[in-house]
């Protein structure tokens, strides 16, 4: 039978894919046409608005949140480590310090590039 093994799992995404673009073909034939300057403006409770609606962010920013992203992942797998640490025996150790010495190379690699500094 077709739907049996992957048939089933292609036959969900056709009907994902079809779905989604049904849902973007209908909102853009229904949707209302009449541009105007106001539409077009930012809202700022009713005063006129001052500048532009968008600003520039520096990468930095960008950069530390990343960073913030990779450490959280490595508590997220530094946890469930220590939980059962006892039963993983010293292979899981020796493991477990390279995965962190891995990662502090990459925190010497942010700090040399003055990724974790603040200024303008």
């Amino acid at each position: 039978m077709f739907l049996g093994g992957f048939g089933a799992f292609f036959a969900f995404a056709v009907f994902s894919v079809m779905f989604a673009v049904a849902a973007l073909v209908v909102s853009f034939i229904l949707a209302p046409k009449a541009p105007s300057e106001n539409k077009k403006s930012t809202y700022e409770c009713g005063m006129q608005p001052k500048g532009e609606g968008q600003i520039n962010f520096s990468v930095k920013y960008y950069m530390f949140a990343i960073l913030f992203i990779i450490f959280e992942i490595e508590a997220l797998f530094l946890f469930p480590w220590a939980v059962i640490f006892k039963k993983l025996g010293l292979f899981a150790l020796i493991e477990a310090f390279i995965f962190v010495f891995v990662l502090l190379l990459g925190l010497v690699y942010a700090c040399q590039k003055d990724l974790l500094e603040w200024r303008r």
